[in-house]
């Protein structure tokens, strides 16, 4: 049996970097697809209560030309971890990985981030997580409207670090791996 791996996101469930992700590993592993409904980057780690908190929708995305079942949920990138591990997945992830983020995670971003966030609470439930981010404009980075990206060479590097993770595991004491492109 491949090893399931939750992908996750704080741009949406309609972002390319979520999708250049869901295609670096789809035949090497068993993906879960869940992203939030909207941007929700800044999150951060937040739980926040909406009205619509928790709505689970199902979306169809095209990974590597197969029709794939996600699910965009209403809430946080940490909330929609918690709400893919506890109510959607069949069985737990072997790993969270989260991104490709549209903004770099460094220095002091890494607290609010939800792309982090969401990293962290796959580590509250045990499961190893990584978490992926390009730098982009600020100015673009809370926007749905999402910038052309040519996603070759990062995917090649995702699959190639998936390969190693699977094969080797996480470095000695290490639960999140944060990878900047």
């Amino acid at each position: 049996m491949k090893p399931l791996i939750l992908i996750t996101n704080d741009d949406g469930i309609h972002s390319p970097g979520l999708l250049a992700l869901a295609e670096a590993i789809s035949d090497i592993a068993d993906i879960l697809i869940a992203a939030p409904i909207a941007q929700q980057t800044g999150m951060g780690r937040s739980f926040p209560h909406m009205p619509d908190t928790g709505i689970i929708e199902e979306v169809r995305l095209l990974v590597n030309g197969n029709l794939t079942k996600g699910y965009g949920i209403h809430g946080s990138p940490a909330q929609v971890v918690a709400y893919a591990i506890l109510e959607i997945a069949d069985r737990k992830p072997d790993f969270v990985f989260c991104g490709v983020n549209y903004g770099e995670n460094l220095g002091l971003s890494v607290t609010c981030s939800g792309t982090i966030g969401a990293a962290f609470e796959a580590n509250s439930h045990r499961i190893k997580a990584i978490a992926f981010s390009r730098p982009t404009a600020l100015s673009k980075q809370h926007s749905e409207s999402f910038d052309p990206v040519d996603w070759t060479p990062l995917k090649a590097v995702i699959k190639s670090l998936t390969e190693t993770v699977m094969t080797k595991g996480f470095p000695m004491n290490t639960d999140i791996l944060n990878v900047n492109f």
